[in-house]
């Protein structure tokens, strides 16, 4: 199984240049959402753990009215660079939420869950939702398929840091079921979907430069040396491009009872 390896881990490190790479949710994953009972427009949306709010502008434009948390400021003042109306933005952590009980009719968690623990933070989810309302956990995970570039990525990553714990994934995250159920939830939905991403080279020393083990962790010259050998990897092993990068996008919905 993964573990975090959250110790030293700061995605506020992250240059703004590789803070937009990572790939958004697909479109798919809310309309699974939706398929659960969940209503976006006109609800009451806290996006926790929203870094600098991707998922919470997708939220925005299906309706909802979205507040962002994230424990690190920097990724909270990114989110307000971007176009659009403003997003209501409040720097706290998802097992500490400064918000009244029952204050939210949705709340989700993009790419993030397994920084919380997953107990307390589905504990302070249950108790800022009102009786009915929903939780939606989602993740995005690139796959580590024999051969293939994220393989060899990850192999590269545990050179340069060898305390990443994230490393041999495969998408799926039962483990959230067992957090959401030790609070007052029901669980109405659990669904993945396998898609391939495609990226330049460029485009994937810049999703790597701003991952967990390597722009959150390294300092910046861990981070030159690293991306000098992925760019060395990947013109000697995989040298056409777009790359193909395989993806799993994977959600759970649970209600408020």
């Amino acid at each position: 199984m993964r573990t975090s390896g959250s110790q030293g881990t700061d995605f506020g490190r992250v240059p703004i240049a590789d803070s937009g790479v990572r790939p958004a949710l697909p479109a798919g994953a809310w309309q699974q959402v939706a398929e659960a009972g969940v209503r976006y427009v006109g609800s009451r949306t806290l996006d926790v753990g929203s870094g600098n709010g991707p998922e919470a502008r997708a939220l925005r434009d299906l309706g909802a009215n979205v507040v962002c948390t994230d424990i690190a400021l920097p990724l909270l003042k990114q989110a307000a660079t971007f176009e659009g109306p403003a997003l209501a933005r409040a720097q706290a952590s998802a097992v500490a939420l400064p918000f009244a009980d029952a204050s939210f009719d949705l709340v989700t968690a993009a790419q993030c869950w397994w920084w919380f623990d997953g107990v307390a933070a589905a504990r302070e989810v249950r108790r800022v939702l009102r009786p009915g309302g929903h939780v939606a956990i989602l993740a995005h995970d690139w796959l580590p398929l024999d051969g293939n570039v994220v393989q060899a990525t990850e192999a590269l990553i545990l050179e340069h840091n060898p305390s990443w714990g994230l490393a041999g994934g495969n998408g799926l995250h039962p483990e959230w079921r067992p957090d959401v159920l030790s609070s007052a939830f029901e669980v109405r939905s659990e669904f993945h979907a396998d898609v391939l991403e495609p990226f330049t080279h460029a485009g994937w020393r810049a999703r790597i430069r701003a991952s967990a083990g390597v722009g959150a962790s390294l300092d910046a010259a861990g981070i030159q040396a690293f991306d000098g050998a992925l760019g060395s990897l990947l013109i000697e092993r995989f040298p056409g491009e777009p790359l193909a990068v395989a993806h799993r996008s994977y959600g759970l919905v649970a209600r408020a009872i």
